[in-house]
Parts: structure tokens; sequence; C-alpha cells
């Protein structure tokens, strides 16, 4: 059943109605009941004609997750490379009705593409445009949630936990590469997925990273691979993605229990492996704008949270150097 409800100085028809979940502003001031109350029979009306093939009079309900892209990207000026991205992961959602969009389903399918404050990013995206539809078709379709991410975050793995790792994941065959190379090379989960055969030089043992999509070596960040299992993988690979099949949701609980069976009950995400490159390699006497540039961080407000292990490293240097 639909109801009239007050929202601020104007009155909504919202509800579910034959299985139609309809928010609606009326455009009507509070005082006009009677007038809103026949534009919520009017839509019941359409409705139940659409139900039994008679007619479908009501417009708004038949638009789509497309149309909305569509009148978003006739609005904007431009498009970044960000919102193309988003907009193409999320074709699956192109015959959905846009009244019926759901968050859960927007976040299964950007959640398997990125995460962190990467997904946070995406989901700013499809706010703009859920909140571009509501306001030129009058409706109110729910945002998608958009949790703060916890910057001060500094989980992380020390060295031998790090070993232990990868051994087990090795031997179990558990994306043993794939830890490896978040470990070893610092990337977002989004980072691995797009590495493919043309992103490693084994001429100078160098892995290019490119942020969204692929372009010139120019426009990517490139990171030494010192390590010699991860020499030969990546020197193996002459074609295609380097890593496909990813099941990257349950990444997390995977990785989770391979630290389990070598005794690491802290709850370690697979974006700490992150951190975790950037704990070994200050250890190693990186400052802060070499974790930057691995990193690929925009700007150095980014890279202070690591401040504390750089400070550590560099009051181990003055205790043993500046004394007499």
């Amino acid at each position: 059943m639909l109801k009239i409800k007050p929202r601020g100085k104007t009155l909504y028809i919202s509800g579910t109605f034959m299985g139609h979940r309809i928010r609606q502003s009326t455009g009507l001031p509070l005082h006009n009941k009677k007038k809103a109350d026949l534009m919520r029979l009017g839509i019941e009306k359409d409705i139940f004609d659409h139900e039994m093939g008679i007619s479908f009079k009501f417009t708004n309900m038949s638009k789509t997750w497309s149309d909305a892209v569509d009148s978003y990207i006739n609005h904007k000026v431009t498009i970044d490379d960000c919102t193309r991205l988003v907009i193409s992961y999320l074709t699956p959602l192109n015959g959905y009705k846009f009244l019926k969009i759901r968050a859960d389903i927007i976040d299964d399918i950007l959640s398997a593409k990125v995460s962190g404050s990467s997904l946070n990013r995406y989901r700013n995206v499809v706010n703009a445009i859920i909140n571009y539809g509501n306001k030129i078709w009058g409706v109110d379709v729910d945002r998608v949630p958009n949790p703060r991410v916890d910057d001060s975050r500094d989980e992380h793995l020390v060295r031998h936990e790090v070993a232990n790792l990868l051994s087990v994941a090795k031997k179990q065959h558990m994306y043993h590469y794939e830890f490896r190379t978040l470990i070893f090379c610092g990337l977002r989960l989004g980072e691995l997925l797009q590495l493919d055969h043309s992103s490693y030089d084994g001429t100078t043992n160098t892995l290019f990273v490119h942020k969204y999509a692929k372009n010139s070596k120019t426009n990517s960040r490139a990171i030494p691979i010192a390590d010699k299992e991860l020499q030969d993988f990546f020197g193996s690979k002459a074609k295609g993605i380097m890593f496909d099949n990813v099941l990257s949701k349950k990444l997390n609980s995977i990785l989770r229990a391979l630290l389990r069976g070598v005794g690491v009950t802290r709850n370690v995400r697979v974006h700490d492996l992150r951190h975790t490159f950037a704990y070994l390699i200050a250890q190693g006497g990186a400052d802060l704008g070499d974790i930057q540039l691995l990193l690929g961080h925009k700007d150095i407000s980014q890279t202070m949270r690591y401040r504390g292990w750089v400070r550590s490293r560099a009051e181990k240097y003055i205790s043993k150097t500046l004394t007499l």
C-alpha cells in the first residue's frame, strides 16, 4: 500500500504496491494532501494496469539504470576514466528498473573488481548517478552506503610471518603468486588483477603498474622486482592476463585461513599486504618519499601513516652513529 508522507516541506508518495517499491515526490506542499492522495491513486492504478497488461502510464517507473547513466553522461561536461570504468563494470544493471536498484547488488559487482579506498571512489560515482536520476525524475532511490575507510589502520605482517604465509600458500597451491606479488610489490588488489604480460620488463626486472586502465609506461609507476620467484613467474607469462580465475571476494577469507594455519590470528586483510610492503621497505631503509613513489600515492599526506616505521628505523641509525 502506498502512503503519503511529509519530507521537509514537500509531500512524498512511498511504499510498496504489487511488488513495486515507490518513493516519489509529489511536488506539493504539506497542506495539499487531497491532491497528493489523487496522485497516489493514479500511481496505484498505473501499476495495476501494468501488472494486468493493460497499459503503463507511470513513465518514471519504466526508467532503467542505463537511462540514468545516459542522462548523467549527457548532463556532465566531461567524463573521467574512473566514471567510465564504473559504468563499464555496472553494465549488468542496464536492464534493471532504476527504482529497484539495490545497494547490495551494486556492492557485490564493485567489490569483485576493487577494494578499499578505490571501492569508495566507485561508490561515489554510483551515488552521483543515483542523485541525478532522483533529481530529474522526482524519485528517491537509496544511495549506496559509503563507509569511511580507516586510514589509521596499519595492520601488517612482519618478515617471519611473510615467510610462513608464502610457504604454506605454495604448499597448498592457494594463491601463492597472488599473495607474493601483493606483498613484494605493494599493489592494490585492483592493480593486481589488471596485470598482463606487457606489464613486466624482463630485461630490467621491472613491473609497470597502471592504476585504472592500460596506458603507456610513462603513465604508470615502476616497481623493481628483486624476488627470483616473481622474476621467473612474470617472465613465464608470454601473453594474456597474469592472474585470471581469481576469486577476489574470497581472498580475505582464504588469507585469514592460511594465516591461522601458521599461528597468525590477527584480522589481516588482503589490503594489509600493501601495508606489509611499506613496512618491509621502511625496515630496509626506504624513506617516506620512496614509499610514496612505490605505492603510487598522489599526496605525501597519504604516506605519513607510515612515518612511525621510518622514525623507528631512523632512531636506530642515530643511536648507532651519532654517539661518541
